[in-house]
């Protein structure tokens, strides 16, 4: 009972939860990890594990979030992600220069890159030649005050709780760093702060993702615990900013560009075009057939590979015991 076959390359793995309406549902998880070559992707001969719980950097919630759970129940759009850093053009010492990542006709997304600078009595400093700079949230505009040691009176926004650039008093910032990573346009936020500029995913603690999760409040305690609140957003699955989400899924194929993201200044692959086809099975003799979508692209840049998570689910109220096995294959 609950188990895969597995008839593909890539990893697997399967839960079952309730939905909103309190039904249980059936999910089924691969993940693929691919090596960008010169002659395109290649499947790895390592492939990573589908991972059932968020994955921090140094495993402190504190810093960033490498890795979100792949075991959601209903993404609205796929997560286009990517982990590395910007490098200077030509590997020559520079004060600034733009990165990019495109995606076909959905996502054109760039940011500014700054060397290491600092806060001064009047502004800012030179910034410092660099040649190669991690694209962090800690190295984006944040709203955590560190000038105050007292936890209980900081002040801080979830949009970015890790990054840099706040303080209650302007003097505060005096001899602290300025964020390296910004937006090309400067978005700012209605409060009048820069608006964090990331490639990487957001915890699903941090605004804007967190509003999409409901209210728990008396009424939901009363009424609805423990199944979601009747306000839930499937929306709140997302991990990967607004910015980076394709609304309708990747149909895989899709034609990526990264600009300065790598040592080479230039890097282009389509996305992985496999087709799985799904078959589950019941102890009655019932069979479902079922197909994916692409929930998640993980693109790590520094090591020259992707990972695509495709993601099926189905609807199985009263049956979830007995279902027997799903059979995981590639579409031929």
């Amino acid at each position: 009972m609950w188990h895969i076959v597995n008839r593909s390359p890539f990893k697997t793995g399967c839960t079952w939860c309730h939905n909103k309406y309190g039904e249980e549902e059936w999910i089924v998880v691969v993940k693929g990890t691919f090596d960008i070559t010169n002659d395109g992707l290649v499947v790895s001969k390592f492939q990573e594990e589908v991972v059932a719980a968020p994955c921090y950097l140094n495993e402190d919630p504190e810093q960033g979030l490498l890795y979100d759970t792949d075991f959601v129940l209903n993404k609205v759009a796929t997560d286009i992600l990517l982990h590395g850093h910007a490098y200077s053009p030509d590997g020559k010492p520079t004060r600034f220069c733009e990165v990019a990542l495109c995606v076909e006709d959905s996502i054109a997304k760039r940011l500014h890159v700054h060397g290491d600078r600092q806060f001064t009595f009047w502004g800012k400093s030179k910034a410092v030649p660099f040649t190669k700079m991690p694209i962090t949230y800690e190295r984006t505009w944040g709203r955590k005050d560190q000038s105050i040691e007292k936890s209980e009176r900081q002040r801080w926004d979830t949009i970015n709780p890790i990054g840099s650039g706040y303080a209650k008093k302007r003097r505060a910032l005096r001899g602290t760093s300025v964020p390296n990573i910004e937006y090309k346009s400067k978005k700012i936020l209605q409060a009048g702060f820069p608006l964090p500029a990331g490639f990487g995913p957001i915890p699903c603690d941090w605004a804007p993702r967190r509003y999409w999760g409901g209210t728990y409040d008396t009424q939901w305690e009363q009424n609805r615990m423990p199944i979601l609140p009747s306000d839930f957003d499937d929306r709140f699955y997302q991990c990967a900013p607004q910015d980076q989400q394709v609304e309708g899924f990747v149909n895989g194929g899709e034609k990526v560009e990264l600009y300065n993201l790598t040592p080479n200044g230039y890097l282009q692959f389509n996305l992985p075009g496999y087709s799985l086809n799904f078959k589950t099975s019941f102890t009655n003799g019932d069979e479902i057939l079922h197909q994916a979508n692409i929930n998640s692209v993980i693109i790590e840049s520094d090591y020259s590979r992707i990972m695509t998570v495709w993601h099926t689910h189905i609807r199985c109220h009263g049956r979830i015991n007995k279902i027997e096995s799903t059979i995981v294959e590639i579409e031929k």
